[in-house]
């Protein structure tokens, strides 16, 4: 095989793109997000933009390059956890109290970047938990101490 190169690396320490489709995407917690279903590049500069992750049967998920970790034939890793795959998660009070579940997570543009969780408890409204308050983010969202949330009762005694 002829090479003809300028500046990119040797053949033999690149591989074949194709092999990527179909590949595990791995978060950085571990959670397997998906499989590569497409490849994205930039048609002006050739280069891999993103890949398109196939999370589920419907579910398809856009993540741009800057958020891989590592990328090889066997798998993509990924420096981040997918904040959209944060929705129907437990949210726990630093006491242990399961306040309810995600419903939906509001980032800043169409970054990874969270802004607020809008939470839904049993029988109750909806309501927004800002990013500040969250102290972390796991299998379930566990508040910050500061944060209290507010008690609701389903009737109104002394009616």
């Amino acid at each position: 095989m002829d090479e003809i190169l300028t500046t990119t690396l040797p053949f033999g320490e690149t591989f074949n793109l194709k092999k990527l489709l179909g590949v595990r995407v791995i978060a950085s917690n571990g959670l397997i997000v998906g499989k590569v279903s497409q490849l994205r590049v930039d048609p002006k500069t050739a280069k891999l933009e993103g890949i398109m992750v196939r999370h589920g049967l419907f579910r398809r998920i856009y993540i741009d390059t800057t958020y891989f970790q590592k990328i090889n034939p066997a798998s993509i890793i990924l420096a981040i956890e997918p904040c959209v795959l944060l929705k129907g998660r437990k949210v726990i009070t630093a006491e242990g109290e399961v306040v309810g579940t995600v419903r939906a997570v509001e980032r800043k543009e169409l970054t990874n970047d969270i802004k607020e969780v809008v939470v839904k408890p049993f029988l109750k409204k909806s309501f927004v938990i800002p990013v500040a308050s969250i102290r972390s983010f796991g299998a379930s969202l566990i508040l910050r101490p500061s944060y209290h949330v507010e008690k609701k009762k389903l009737w109104r005694p002394g009616l």
